[in-house]
């Protein structure tokens, strides 16, 4: 699972909040604003996300959930 967030973003720290520390372990997290970050969105295709709707989580089946909402009800989930 993979979580890309952009630093000073308030909905991508409500998101952290709901990510458990055994669930954090299994997590892989990016910056979306670095250059990795942008590379791995721009192959997957996702990089107009990063303007309009963060955070980005990717589950391991490859489903996206952007913005704080999605992510926190898909999180919910795994709890």
């Amino acid at each position: 699972m993979l979580l890309f967030t952009k630093p000073h973003c308030h909905k991508c720290d409500y998101v952290k909040g709901y990510i458990s520390e055994d669930l954090k372990a299994k997590m892989k997290f990016y910056d979306a604003t670095s250059e990795e970050g942008k590379k791995l969105l721009t192959e997957m295709d996702l990089i107009d996300l990063v303007t309009s709707s963060m955070p980005i989580l990717i589950d391991d089946e490859g489903n996206v959930y952007d913005g704080a909402i999605e992510c926190r009800k898909y999180l919910e989930t795994l709890s």
